[in-house]
């Protein structure tokens, strides 16, 4: 059993305030939604335009008019006039049903249509002008071959069965051939005599005792009607014979107790049927056919031979009457709007009546039947494809560097979302200022002064000394004092290796073993921020600068060799030191797309205290050490590193907290990062492997698919998805804080954003039907 849309229309101070209800069959609904509609003023102007015009066509009509109406104007003219303004109707009858007070009903029925394939409709009301306008153009059900609205009173009562009505191989039908002066009601007698598997019994303008005696006799499935009615002050009238009018009320107790015994429809192929229909509250006939306005003979006769055809064979009542309502488009250029005329009333409580079908002429399922399943299965597939082309679509701009400088700037923000964190207590910064550079000398330290300041450094018992000051040339007096010092294996210097076109390098000081020289070569986004650490690359035939190691690497290794933990070799293409690993970034690598991740690289996982991104250590400066002024305690065991500070020097970088830091404060930041990875258990930075990424991505676009399917209102879609973006974001932060994780924050949000954008659009788009 497919789902019941149903759609009440309850009139109020500002038009009518409509709530739908959609469940499953014989269920309660599992979604209800409220809206609002304006007063449709100028649209039932518009309805009293048309059906003026559609009156004055002068055709042949199953209704009985007074005489001496007069019809003015040529027959061409005026079934123009009437085709235009069955535009004008139409059109402003799906303008008032656009209104933003109405936009949620609106798609929370499309989302229905779109993912059910079977879906019956009935609109409520108890204003006799709704069942009027033509709901039948509602350009919402465009494409939407298998839903035809039904129509029902807002208060209703489903008769209980007298008795328990059994299947069996053929249909009841009691037919009553009425008044039919002007008309040809035999040819409805001829289609009712060929209808399969059908008993007919025939009553020619009957009185009303022989209809009430033949409806009391026996059970019937089906009350026919043919000939003259009426609709008068909203109540239908028929004409049994040339003298007896009746309204179906005067048959209350007799039609009641047929509804009773199992009378399930009434098909009134007769006029202005839509008084008739307001009989359906009272009597509790389950499901009644009539014209919404007077029928021309011909259309009365083509539409009961197509909807008995189609049902007949097997079709649904409701889309019996929609094939045979469809089928009269092709008789509009004689009959304009015979199409909209066929209605069909309905208990939203009673199932659909069927024609008993011949079991042995049943074959598999119709490619009618299957249309719903099959719709259902792509509308889903659709859906199901929007997060994987959407994810596909964000990775792909990914990979070719789109969405890198916005990754770029998520690092950051995650970067100032940390904590603030305590100095590194194994670090002393010596600072060569501006003041010790006129103290001094002028443009840096002589060799002398250098040599001096490590002597008192390892005589204090310093665990490991760094030097952030090039020496490749000598700066007298003092360079023999110097090169003596720098033998020290507790000792490292800089050189720095050459740069393509950009810089020819610095290479080391003559004298110096290979293994006290580290490079002080950094890695510089495109923005100029220094986000990666360059610990370990292969120099260059044409450099002095011999070294593989960077300088921080190598104060870090004998830091980590004194602690009784060395490089123990044993990680391919990577160091280990204990348990920790450095590993180079294989490209692409998180936020890093179209980036040259080449050597061994990995993100600089910054300390920070709440000062300054430059104060993760203890600092002095060079002629507090030279004057004997700091405390013993400060130098022994620690690593030292000694560099210029100067603003004159300025050697200063950007970092993700949009302060500078200073040449000296990077390096002690990337000796720190390894020293506290491994004895610390500080997370180092890092990312999934590409692959990890596409599935995060399409992950959360797939999430933003479901939060657009599960949120039947506009305002909830995007509160939904607000909120699923908040998540994403805190989930992000978490990983990033906790485990130095690095996702892809935006790629996910986009995806995410993307896709519940596209399956709103696509939600609110109804399914072609299906050839």
């Amino acid at each position: 059993m497919g789902k019941l849309a149903i759609l009440e229309l309850h009139q109020n101070n500002e038009g009518f305030q409509v709530i739908l209800e959609v469940g499953q069959g014989g269920s309660r609904p599992h979604t209800m939604v409220k809206g609002q509609l304006p007063r449709p003023q100028d649209l039932l102007q518009n309805y009293q335009r048309w059906q003026a015009a559609y009156y004055q066509m002068g055709q042949s009509h199953r209704v009985i008019r007074p005489i001496g109406i007069t019809l003015e104007g040529m027959l061409t003219t005026r079934r123009k006039n009437c085709m235009d303004l069955a535009e004008v109707l139409q059109s402003t009858f799906n303008q008032w049903l656009r209104v933003t007070s109405f936009q949620s009903i609106r798609e929370a029925l499309l989302r229905e249509l779109q993912v059910s394939g079977s879906v019956r409709m009935i609109v409520q009301s108890d204003e006799m002008a709704i069942f009027k306008l033509p709901w039948q153009q509602w350009d919402l059900l465009e494409g939407q071959g298998s839903l035809e609205i039904g129509f029902s009173a807002l208060e209703y009562t489903y008769p209980s069965l007298s008795s328990t009505p059994t299947p069996h191989s053929s249909i009841k039908i009691l037919a009553i051939l009425g008044h039919a002066k002007g008309i040809d009601v035999e040819q409805d007698r001829s289609l009712l005599e060929q209808l399969p598997r059908a008993e007919v019994t025939f009553l020619v303008e009957p009185t009303r005792q022989d209809l009430g005696e033949t409806l009391w006799k026996q059970h019937w499935d089906v009350l026919f009607f043919a000939g003259h009615s009426a609709t008068e002050a909203d109540r239908g009238h028929i004409y049994l014979n040339p003298s007896d009018r009746l309204s179906l009320r005067e048959l209350k107790a007799t039609l009641s107790q047929a509804a009773k015994r199992g009378l399930q429809l009434a098909i009134f192929n007769s006029c202005d049927g839509l008084g008739l229909a307001q009989e359906l509250k009272a009597l509790g006939i389950p499901q009644i056919v009539v014209m919404r306005e007077p029928v021309p003979d011909p259309v009365a006769q083509a539409f009961l031979k197509y909807f008995l055809q189609a049902f007949s064979e097997g079709k649904s009542l409701d889309l019996a009457v929609r094939q045979g309502r469809e089928q009269l488009e092709g008789l509009e250029d004689q009959f304009p709007c015979a199409s909209w005329l066929p209605v069909l009333m309905q208990h939203p409580a009673a199932p659909l009546f069927s024609w008993p079908v011949d079991v042995s002429l049943q074959s598999p399922a119709s490619e009618d039947e299957r249309i719903p399943a099959r719709k259902q299965l792509v509308g889903w597939r659709r859906l199901a494809l929007v997060p994987a082309l959407v994810a596909a679509g964000v990775t792909t701009i990914r990979l070719l560097g789109g969405l890198q400088s916005l990754e770029l700037g998520g690092f950051d923000l995650f970067m100032r979302f940390r904590p603030h964190e305590a100095p590194d207590p194994r670090l002393l910064l010596v600072e060569v200022t501006e003041d010790n550079l006129r103290q001094y000398g002028e443009a840096t330290l002589s060799d002398q002064m250098l040599a001096r300041g490590l002597q008192i450094l390892e005589s204090q018992g310093a665990r490991v000394i760094g030097i952030d000051i090039f020496r490749d040339l000598p700066q007298e007096p003092g360079r023999t004092e110097l090169i003596q010092q720098l033998q020290s294996d507790r000792t490292f210097i800089i050189c720095q290796h050459p740069e393509a076109g950009v810089d020819p390098g610095t290479p080391p000081p003559a004298g110096v073993a290979p293994e006290q020289l580290g490079f002080s070569d950094v890695v510089v986004d495109s923005d100029g921020v220094v986000r990666r650490y360059l610990f370990s690359m292969e120099p260059v035939d044409r450099t002095a600068c011999k070294t593989t190691y960077a300088l921080s690497l190598l104060v870090a290794g004998k830091y980590l060799e004194s602690e009784g933990i060395s490089e123990s070799g044993s990680a391919a293409d990577a160091l280990q030191f204990g348990d920790v690993i450095l590993k180079g970034m294989d490209a692409p690598a998180g936020g890093y797309q179209r980036t040259d991740l080449g050597a061994y690289q990995i993100l600089l996982n910054y300390r920070r205290d709440s000062d300054s991104i430059n104060q993760l250590a203890q600092s002095v400066t060079f002629d507090e050490l030279i004057a004997g002024q700091i405390d013993p305690t400060a130098i022994a065991n620690h690593i030292v590193l000694i560099g210029i500070t100067a603003q004159s020097r300025k050697d200063e970088f950007r970092t993700p907290y949009g302060e500078n830091i200073q040449g000296l404060a990077l390096h002690a930041q990337m000796v720190s990062q390894t020293v506290s990875a491994v004895l610390d258990g500080r997370s180092l930075l890092w990312t999934w492997h590409w692959s990890g990424d596409v599935a995060w991505i399409l992950a959360w676009s797939g999430m933003g698919a479901l939060t657009t399917v599960w949120c039947s209102r506009p305002r909830w879609v995007w509160i939904a998805n607000v909120g699923l973006v908040l998540l994403l974001t805190g989930v992000c932060v978490f990983a990033f804080q906790g485990s130095g994780l690095w996702l892809a924050w935006i790629p996910a949000a986009i995806g995410s954003v993307s896709t519940a954008v596209l399956c709103r659009y696509f939600l609110n788009t109804p399914l072609e039907y299906l050839p």
